[in-house]
């Protein structure tokens, strides 16, 4: 599971929107192998999709996996993001 080292070199994508080009905050749910969501300091919640990853859908062969091993990485952690990009 080398592919989520990208949340300790903080390279992540934002979906939402931000102030900065970095954000903080503790992961408070997983959506699926590549996207969860951020409790920021002020309560504000963020989307975060992992940049440059591509993992199943939770629906699709091995999707449950591959969230339950962002889970067991990045759940209740705090973390800091650096923003690449931001979808729409």
């Amino acid at each position: 599971m080398r592919w989520f080292h990208y949340v300790n070199l903080v390279v992540l994508l934002l979906s939402g929107s931000a102030m900065s080009s970095e954000l903080q905050g503790r992961v408070v749910s997983i959506a699926d192998g590549d996207t969860f969501t951020l409790l920021t300091a002020d309560k504000q919640q963020i989307r975060i999709r992992l940049a440059e990853i591509d993992t199943p859908e939770s629906g699709q062969p091995y999707g449950n996996r591959a969230k339950q091993a962002l889970s067991q990485l990045v759940f209740g952690k705090d973390v800091r993001v650096e923003v690449q990009t931001i979808d729409r």
